[in-house]
């Protein structure tokens, strides 16, 4: 079995980080002294980081300042920080944020983990899967009383 020797490096074949990297969620890698060490595709995408922006400060590589603020915030914390954050760069996005503690087994902080899902996007998916169930419900064929003939195997609660 191969393992990530250090914290924060992962092997190339390893199969976390190609999960990780495969992730819909966006996942940043911050060592003890802020560089980016890790990002998966959809940081890429949701936080506008690229490959070239690993090992260098994070600080410097968050382009959109409202992110950039909740992470300065986060980054002087000893706890996790939640948030949710309205960017504009790369693109206009509302993402729910949380800034992770990564710490070493005697406590001490080494690193943090900068992750987000586009709300706005979570949104779009659930809208279009309401609006399915409304198509498919209204197609439904209904009794002489008007009630879905289907209602009969629905519980009161539901």
């Amino acid at each position: 079995m191969n393992r990530c020797a250090k914290p924060f490096t992962f092997c190339d074949d390893c199969s976390i980080r190609l999960a990780i990297e495969g992730l819909s969620t966006a996942i940043a890698l911050v060592d003890g002294r802020s560089r980016l060490t890790f990002i998966n595709r959809a940081a890429q995408e949701i936080f506008g980081l690229s490959p070239d922006d690993l090992n260098t400060s994070v600080a410097q590589a968050l382009k959109d300042p409202a992110l950039l603020r909740l992470w300065r915030e986060a980054s002087q914390q000893t706890e996790p920080t939640m948030g949710l954050v309205r960017t504009s760069f790369p693109t206009e996005r509302l993402l729910r944020v949380t800034v992770g503690i990564c710490r070493s087994p005697d406590g001490k902080i080494i690193g943090r983990a900068l992750v987000a899902c586009d709300v706005t996007e979570d949104r779009k998916v659930v809208l279009e899967l309401t609006e399915e169930l409304a198509r498919q419900l209204l197609r439904r064929p209904r009794s002489s009383n008007g009630v879905g003939q289907v209602m009969h195997l629905l519980t009161p609660m539901e």
